[in-house]
């Protein structure tokens, strides 16, 4: 009968450590449950904000291509408005050479007349004699 209550105590003790065991590998397991469920949250979190982001990428890359647009707009504005400006320039210089010839052709018919009246002048007074 002694043998049998040895057998009994050891099967008690050995159940006791698988007891203890198993209550030290469900804390561990616990611990890991944790640490995956922290990890799901942070993997949650990474994705809304990577969604987040991506909304943020492509309005930026609307802007970018509005922009990018108006910025082709402006610079043929720009060249359009260097071409009427060279146009006006070119044509300003033309007018201003046209009006210095007039002026010297004006300048030059008062001579003219300044002479014709003082000739007239002269005629005038010889004929009084």
């Amino acid at each position: 009968h002694s043998e049998a209550e040895r057998q009994a105590a050891e099967l008690k003790k050995a159940a006791a450590v698988l007891a203890a065991e198993n209550a030290s590998v469900e804390g561990k397991l616990h611990k890991e449950v944790e640490k995956v469920d922290k990890a799901k949250e942070a993997l949650k979190v990474g994705i809304a904000e990577r969604k987040q982001l991506q909304a943020e990428v492509k309005a930026l890359e609307a802007r970018l291509s509005t922009t990018s647009r108006d910025e082709q707009k402006s610079q043929g504005r720009l060249s359009s408005a260097a071409e009427v400006n060279r146009e006006l320039s070119s044509e300003r210089d033309t007018l201003a050479a046209q009006l210095k010839k007039a002026s010297r052709e004006l300048e030059a018919l008062q001579a003219t007349r300044a002479k014709e009246v003082s000739a007239a002048e002269q005629l005038r007074q010889g004929l009084d004699r």
